[in-house]
């Protein structure tokens, strides 16, 4: 539930991930010969719904570079078990994140 039940809030919100994309575009939806496909799709989403959540994956791959670039704010969700510090980030040969995180750290519940 967490950060997509609070933002759709604002409006109809939607969560993408990598998963979400090949069961709703296919398994090779993300293959770059789809590019053209994907991109116009996002595009419609993005027409429909008042927020597009895009989770990235664990590393960098091309979803987690195509929800970096998506990107208008970067969100770094994390449990406050810790104390509240962000490391670097793990994608330093994309400069312009650095103006674009927010970091949210929320107790657990």
């Amino acid at each position: 539930m967490g950060v997509i039940y609070h933002l759709s809030h604002k409006g109809p919100t939607l969560l993408l991930t990598s998963g979400i994309i090949k069961q709703r575009l296919g398994a090779a939806a993300l293959d770059s010969v789809h590019e053209y496909r994907l991109s116009s799709w996002l595009g419609q989403q993005e027409d429909i719904h008042c927020i597009v959540l895009y989770q990235t994956d664990y590393s960098l791959t091309p979803w987690t570079q195509r929800c970096i670039r998506q990107a208008d704010c970067i969100i770094i969700v994390g449990l406050g078990e810790q104390d509240p510090t962000v490391g670097e980030p793990q994608y330093p040969e994309h400069p312009t994140v650095h103006g674009l995180v927010k970091p949210v750290l929320r107790p657990l519940m």
